[in-house]
């Protein structure tokens, strides 16, 4: 059967996976295909982190342009923190969560956590980078 949608409507089907998949429909969807190292959250953090630092030091080298040449290191010690935070804190809480058989509204997965987190984060970072005048 056909369903009529406008053309500014979009689709998205996840799938773990495609046996039972006509080659019709194969051939007229754009496929996807994530592998599951693709679902670590490992590779997310250290990208993010690294992000960070970049962000952290530019910000560190304008300031110092802009005033008597000294580079406060208070962001890049907080990113040091950051980072052995998140790799002893997530998985351990993670582990937990998976453990206690925690529910959720919508089903997640750990990928999906640990970006809410990260971004979470970021917002935190930015509200004390400004508030101490960084």
């Amino acid at each position: 059967e056909r369903i009529n949608v406008p053309r500014s409507v979009r689709f998205l089907f996840e799938a773990s996976h495609l046996r039972h998949a006509c080659p019709a429909w194969v051939s007229r969807v754009s496929v996807l295909r994530l592998s599951r190292a693709a679902e670590e959250w490992q590779p997310l953090v250290a990208s993010w982190l690294k992000r960070t630092r970049l962000a952290s030091a530019q910000g560190e080298a304008t300031k110092a342009d802009a005033s008597d040449g000294s580079t406060p290191a208070f962001m890049s010690e907080r990113c040091d923190i950051l980072e052995r935070c998140v790799r002893t804190v997530v998985p351990a809480v993670l582990s937990a969560a998976a453990a206690a058989g925690w529910q959720h509204a919508l089903p997640t997965t750990d990928l999906t956590k640990v970006e809410t987190l990260c971004r979470l984060l970021e917002a935190l970072l930015a509200k004390l980078a400004s508030s101490a005048g960084t």
